[in-house]
């Protein structure tokens, strides 16, 4: 059963190895009467957190609060931040379950991995791989050429 119900309706559903029974009152959906639990809002929001771990997130809060999934964290660009936001839209657009708190914060350091360009760090956290004089104006103090990185070089990104 699924959607609004118009009247009472005395129903059960199984929860974890019991069946627990409840009824439906008018204008109360069945899914707001079952709490899902830590790791089943986990696992409905996965896609977020692994499109926030491409992005740079830093989670610092990740755990239920009553009937929703906390997820508190930081991004280094507002790129990040909006793509966070359209990953959870796409999941649930009414934000029924869950309460993300992301805030941007500069300053975030990448560590260059091998195979790594600017343009590519650009693209990952601004979205644009033109980007990247971004990082290369804000490293100068380590970088005198946008295409001499090493491996294992710490990059601040703005």
């Amino acid at each position: 059963m699924a959607g609004r119900c118009s009247g009472s309706i005395d129903t059960q559903d199984r929860a974890g190895d019991e069946w627990t029974a409840f009824t439906i009152r008018p204008n109360q959906t069945r899914r707001n009467r079952i709490m899902a639990s830590f790791e089943e809002l986990k696992a409905k929001y996965n896609a977020v957190i692994a499109r926030g771990n491409e992005l740079g997130l830093s989670v610092q809060n990740l755990h239920q609060e009553g009937d929703k999934l906390l997820l508190r964290g930081v991004v280094p660009t507002d790129y990040a931040k909006n793509e966070i936001w359209d990953e959870i839209k796409k999941i649930d657009s009414s934000l029924s379950d869950i309460i993300a708190d992301v805030n941007v914060q500069s300053g975030i350091v990448y560590k260059v991995l091998a195979g790594d360009t600017l343009s590519k760090i650009a693209k990952r956290y601004y979205g644009d791989a033109n980007q990247y004089n971004r990082i290369f104006e804000a490293n100068r103090d380590q970088l005198s050429d946008p295409d001499k990185i090493r491996v294992g070089q710490e990059l601040k990104i703005s």
